[in-house]
């Protein structure tokens, strides 16, 4: 393999030489190595280039951005990738019920189970917003694997119900 170089830098990887202007340089990448476009190359070194690490704030926005989107996925979705619930149904059948007195057996299970999948979803929120390191935002489970494995059929803390909407009416 060889690297293309222009001004110090890694413009191009390829497995032969071709002709280039004067101001491009071929350079033999050592067998083993691993050498991509945006490294440098000085001093017969190549050396992978820095990536820049989020600052607080922005590990911060991910990883709730990130939690947001796992929670309603994980709602809206089974790990089999079928329908959990349908949220907007369910919010407006749990409203309705709750103004008109219906208390269906399945109602208070799929209220305690969605009650147990938002104390969970504010935890992690709550501990993100309370890391004062990148590191410590990225200790916290931000992903869809951590509400299933809690929540989902078999979840540890609280079982989804499996409850149908049209259990719900």
């Amino acid at each position: 393999m060889y690297a293309l170089i222009f001004n110090g830098t890694v413009a191009q990887v390829s497995s032969s030489e071709f002709p280039v202007h004067d101001s491009l340089e071929w350079v033999a990448i050592p067998s083993g190595q691993s050498v991509a476009a945006g490294y440098t190359y000085a001093n017969g070194v190549f050396t992978a280039p820095v990536v820049p690490q989020p600052t607080l704030a922005q590990a911060q926005a991910s990883a709730l951005a990130s939690l947001l989107a796992s929670m309603n996925t994980f709602l809206a979705t089974k790990s089999d990738g079928s329908v959990r619930y349908d949220q907007n149904f369910i919010n407006d059948t749990l409203i309705f019920a709750l103004t008109n007195g219906v208390t269906t057996a399945p109602l208070p299970a799929l209220q305690t189970w969605q009650k147990a999948v938002k104390s969970y979803y504010l935890s992690q929120q709550a501990a993100i917003n309370a890391a004062t390191t990148v590191s410590e935002v990225q200790a916290v489970d931000t992903s869809i694997a951590g509400f299933e494995s809690k929540y989902g059929a078999s979840g540890t803390v609280s079982a989804d119900p499996g409850i149908t909407t049209a259990q719900l009416t």
